[in-house]
């Protein structure tokens, strides 16, 4: 029921892209964005995400956001809208044996925030996240959406494939009663770039996460997967 008010949800906002693993993304008057389901518990929250690429718009965007009117106007929570330097995120909460409020009723609240973001980074430039080239396509990089160009797209391919190599190559023998723990090392954690309709995975920047981080922020998970290319064992007594 969740994935189907999603995309629903993307329909009435106009993003008509999705990802294998459930992200539906897209622009919005010029802006990338994106829609995932979040478990919270026993239930899925809606998490819509706003990306932009200018220096030093976070803190007049976030005043932005405290002073807006228009969000309680569309029924949204301060609380539940966060920004940071590159991007704004909306979460929708279920309601109780409702599930997600109307598809009409998010999409407003999406453009609420939208409308903010547009008057914050009027100077949005439209290049790769990575070289700053122009040319760029939205991809799903790192679990968000942005923009990338086919040469850092092709790059970043290249090492997924490099990672996924070595992941292959490594053994991994578990003694019993141990403990393992996937964790991150010199070859960092594994994320996923989309272009022509088709995913393949990416090496991110993060150094030390302990676990692979979800899409969109979701929760995380201590299952072994074979895209995880450094895998270093930790022991411990189980019980």
């Amino acid at each position: 029921m969740a994935s189907k008010a999603l995309g629903e949800i993307a329909t009435a906002l106009g993003l008509g892209r999705r990802t294998s693993t459930g992200i539906a993304y897209g622009e919005l008057d010029g802006f990338p964005a994106q829609l995932a389901l979040v478990q919270r518990g026993r239930y899925k929250y809606l998490v819509a995400q706003l990306r932009f690429n200018a220096e030093g718009r976070a803190e007049d965007l976030r005043q932005r956001l405290d002073e807006s009117p228009a969000l309680a106007a569309a029924g949204l929570k301060r609380k539940l809208v966060t920004s940071n330097a590159d991007s704004v995120t909306v979460t929708i909460p279920p309601r109780i044996f409702a599930g997600l409020p109307r598809p009409e009723v998010v999409a407003a609240r999406v453009r609420a925030v939208l409308d903010v973001v547009k008057g914050a980074v009027p100077d949005d430039r439209k290049v790769c996240r990575e070289c700053g080239a122009t040319g760029a396509e939205l991809a799903i990089v790192r679990g968000k959406v942005d923009r990338v160009c086919g040469g850092c797209a092709e790059r970043l391919e290249q090492e997924a494939r490099e990672v996924q190599s070595a992941y292959a190559a490594r053994p991994l023998n578990l003694p019993l009663g141990l403990h393992a723990t996937t964790t991150y090392g010199r070859t960092e954690a594994v994320s996923w770039v989309l272009r022509s309709n088709r995913q393949v995975p990416i090496q991110t920047g993060s150094r030390a996460s302990v676990y692979p981080a979800s899409p969109a922020g979701g929760p995380k998970t201590n299952k072994l997967r074979p895209e995880d290319a450094a895998v270093r064992i930790s022991s411990r007594a189980c019980p």
